[in-house]
């Protein structure tokens, strides 16, 4: 049996959907003070996630290249922006979706960096080694 809304609600009803009526504390105010582009909130959200990236990207770079200038010359800096191909441009943001999809993505993504940076120190230090051992066989010789 459908509740049919009585007489005394008839101008409480909704006018997109006059089968359903409204809380029973009145219809929801909409508040005057928020000024949004449009009246569609899908399009206000829209509106405000291509913001927030887009902000985000912007911020990103920047900290990029202020990182990558403090340590080499603005020559490498643009060597290393541009060997940035689709391979890699895709594994980013694949890490960067298992990363913000769960805590356990959260972990194997900081693991595998953690994992990474370990890796690279290694690297660094027997390049290093070598470059002291030849020093030193060069000034024996």
């Amino acid at each position: 049996m459908a509740l049919t809304p009585s007489p005394q609600d008839a101008d409480r009803q909704d006018p997109e959907d006059p089968d359903r009526l409204p809380p029973a504390d009145g219809p929801k105010v909409r508040r005057a003070s928020r000024a949004m582009p449009s009246p569609d909130p899908n399009t206000n959200l829209m509106i405000a996630d291509i913001v927030v990236r887009g902000g985000s990207l912007f911020l990103r770079r920047k900290l990029k290249d202020r990182m990558l200038l403090e340590e080499y010359d603005p020559e490498q800096v643009a060597k290393f922006k541009d060997g940035r191909g689709l391979l890699r441009t895709l594994g980013l943001f694949g890490a960067s979706r298992l990363a913000t999809g769960s805590m356990p993505g959260l972990a194997l993504v900081a693991g595998g960096l953690a994992a990474k940076t370990i890796y690279d120190r290694g690297k660094a230090r027997q390049l290093r080694r070598r470059r002291a051992r030849k020093e030193s066989a060069s000034r024996g010789s």
